[in-house]
């Protein structure tokens, strides 16, 4: 049986190659400024601030957050503004930008 893992958010697709689940928040910045990101860790995972660069390469370990529940995220920007969201799902995929967060609900499945 493949270990292929097919994450479907909207009608992007993310391949994560070696994972039988996913249970994890995922966090793009695409702000022309730097993030700062906390998800709180009621559900587990680690509660503490994440910084996330504008135009930084992606990567399981920078921009995944494992959860197993919904969480509140908190994002500010280094210009100031702050964003509080609660009942964040746990396979939600957030991306940043200037002036707005999208979110897209994910679902996955051992494939």
């Amino acid at each position: 049986m493949s270990n292929i893992v097919d994450a479907q958010a909207s009608n992007a697709y993310i391949l994560v190659l070696g994972l039988h689940s996913i249970n994890m928040v995922w966090v793009s910045n695409r702000a022309s400024v730097t993030i700062r990101v906390t998800i709180t860790n009621r559900t587990g995972g680690n509660g503490r601030e994440f910084i996330r660069y504008p135009n930084q390469n992606e990567y399981w370990v920078k921009n995944h957050w494992e959860r197993s529940g919904d969480e509140t995220v908190t994002i500010k920007w280094d210009t100031g503004k702050r964003a509080d969201y609660h009942k964040v799902n746990k396979n939600a995929l957030l991306t940043v930008f200037d002036d707005a967060v999208l979110f897209s609900s994910a679902y996955a499945k051992r494939v």
